[in-house]
This record gives C-alpha cells, sequence and structure tokens, in this order.
C-alpha cells in the first residue's frame, strides 16, 4: 500500500502511513489487512485478504 498524501495519512496493519510519516508504503501481508483511510478515528476501513500462493489459481 502506498499513501499518496493524503492530509490524515494511511494506517496499514496498524501502521501509519504518510508525508509527515518516515514511511510512505507498507507490504501487505498473506491473510487480513486492516486499512484505514485517514486516522485511527476514520469510519473508512477496508479489509484486504491475501490468499497463501499455494491457494491462488493461474490457470
Amino acid at each position: 500500500m502506498r499513501d499518496l498524501g493524503a492530509p490524515q495519512g494511511t494506517l496499514v496493519n496498524g501502521e501509519k502511513l504518510g508525508k509527515y510519516t518516515l514511511k510512505a508504503t507498507a507490504k501487505l501481508k498473506v491473510g487480513r489487512n486492516q486499512v484505514v483511510a485517514g486516522g485511527p478515528d476514520s469510519p473508512v476501513r477496508f479489509l484486504i485478504s491475501i490468499p497463501p500462493a499455494e491457494d491462488i489459481d493461474l490457470g
């Protein structure tokens, strides 16, 4: 995930990203990932599930 300079930043699995932090990117992990657009009190929340590589059907 990459924060593109949102005023309140982005939280990825509890890690703050943004132009006022040291990091603008975070890797998603296998399993459930929580993304919050804005500060910790923001109602804009997403759950992104990444399956293990062996569970991905490529053909």
